[in-house]
């Protein structure tokens, strides 16, 4: 099992960080969420986003936060905030992975994973800097916990008195 993992988790990898900090934040939404993760940064107040001088409430705080470490651990604004967005795709591709595993086995999982990691849109989000695949990751994390403890009966204490 361990070595589908990997295979997957390596081909996720590539093809969501290839390239990753030479493409410039080019999109509107890209650029306000690296503005105010660089705002973050040098005022070092991290406690609430803030654009412009003004606090930003559209988007939750954490996300900035995760993009920040990003940027201070690889020195980039651009990957740093892309890297964010790609380790979820790939938890993506992984609680995928864990999904077909139950039904098909590792050959049939893997194929899952690599059929999502071929998925246009998904790549697309996958290396955009905001907050979607970072959404999509905790989602489908919520999904598998209750899909994989749903089937366990809890224990039932029947008090009589």
């Amino acid at each position: 099992m361990w070595r589908w993992v990997a295979a997957l988790t390596a081909i996720s990898a590539v093809i969501f960080l290839a390239n990753a900090a030479t493409l410039p934040l080019a999109d509107p939404d890209e650029a306000r969420c690296g503005s105010i993760v660089r705002t973050m940064l040098s005022t070092g107040d991290w406690l609430m986003p803030k654009l412009e001088g003004q606090l930003y409430w559209d988007k939750p705080a954490p996300f900035f936060w995760l993009a920040a470490i990003g940027q201070l651990a690889t020195g980039s604004m651009e990957l740093g905030g892309r890297l964010v967005a790609a380790l979820a795709a790939v938890a993506c591709v992984l609680t995928t992975f864990c999904f077909a595993r139950r039904y098909t086995g590792n050959f049939g999982a893997f194929l899952a994973g690599m059929i999502l990691v071929g998925s246009p849109e998904f790549v697309f989000v996958g290396r955009w800097y905001r907050m979607d695949m970072p959404f999509v990751a905790a989602m489908w994390a919520a999904l598998w916990w209750f899909w994989r403890y749903e089937g366990r009966a809890l224990p039932r204490k029947i008090h009589r008195d």
